[in-house]
């Protein structure tokens, strides 16, 4: 896999973390997120310009289907990560909400014709065993059927509809790079999510809870804001050089920060074994990537 690829891919994969830690700690986390998309799109709006008129940037006509596809599948994903986070852990929805690598070689091999080797199906099935782990409460034989119940909780099935749409628009901007500059692309994909969280936004019945998230996470806003679109743009750019079932997959080397994250700066519990499970999901993402 390409070096430059590799470094773009872990720095975002920390930061990608680090603002999914300060969305877990805000109040309202569907508020939270919508204010991030916003105070991301007003942060980037002078590199845009610049970029925009600098590079006589022409966009062509198949790219604004692919943005708005992009941000319907975004603000799906905003949406099912906040109440993913509003009904669990970080460590434990953190992980899930990142394993879009369960979908993406099926979707990649379906929409753009990369294909999956059995090495691949081996990764898939070990991030499976990954998943299962993280809902056990110990390794003695009595937790193991709870963990089966546990998956069909509001937390675990909101994390992984979070993974289905990360997957799609994965595998979407990935085909979009290819018309347009990244930092276009992912910028107008913002502005056209805050067109549809407008409705939110806007809402006289959220009023007070919007202004109380303001006065209270003001600055892990606009941190998580700067943040947001830096952490997709070095993906975006990954995508340039490299597989996108090799890029989404080394990227969940934030699910291991993520959990750390959880369980010592939260202080959540069960921290051992959602360690052991996010090792072994990354391995299996790291058996998918080189397939």
């Amino acid at each position: 896999m390409n070096s430059t690829a590799i470094i773009l891919v872990i720095f975002s994969a920390f930061f990608h973390s680090l603002w999914n830690l300060l969305s877990k700690k805000s109040r309202n986390k569907i508020v939270f997120n919508c204010f991030i998309v916003f105070t991301g799109t007003i942060l980037y709006f002078p590199i845009f310009l610049y970029l925009f008129f600098t590079n006589k940037i022409q966009i062509q006509p198949i790219v604004w289907p692919l943005v708005i596809l992009s941000a319907i599948f975004h603000a799906l994903y905003f949406y099912f990560l906040a109440q993913s986070y509003h009904y669990g852990d970080l460590s434990l929805t953190y992980p899930l909400a990142r394993s879009s690598s369960i979908f993406v070689p099926f979707l990649a091999f379906i929409l753009i014709k990369e294909r999956l080797s059995l090495l691949g199906m081996l990764g898939i099935i070990v991030i499976l065993i990954g998943v299962y782990l993280l809902h056990l409460k110990s390794l003695r034989l009595r937790w193991h059927l709870i963990a089966l119940k546990n998956v069909r909780k509001k937390a675990t099935i909101f994390a992984l509809l979070t993974a289905l749409f990360s997957a799609f628009y994965s595998i979407n901007d990935k085909i979009s790079v290819q018309y347009i500059h990244p930092f276009i692309f992912i910028y107008l994909t913002h502005v056209v999510m805050n067109i549809f969280f407008l409705p939110i936004i806007l809402s006289k019945q959220i009023y007070n809870k919007i202004k109380i998230e303001w006065n209270n996470n003001s600055k892990s806003i606009l941190v998580s804001g700067f943040l947001i679109i830096l952490s997709y743009l070095l993906t975006l750019f990954a995508f340039k050089i490299e597989k996108v079932s090799y890029i989404v997959s080394l990227r969940q080397i934030s699910i291991i920060f993520g959990v750390i994250f959880g369980v010592f700066i939260l202080k959540e519990e069960y921290g051992r074994i959602r360690l052991i499970a996010s090792i072994v999901m990354f391995i299996g993402f790291f058996l998918v990537a080189i397939a």
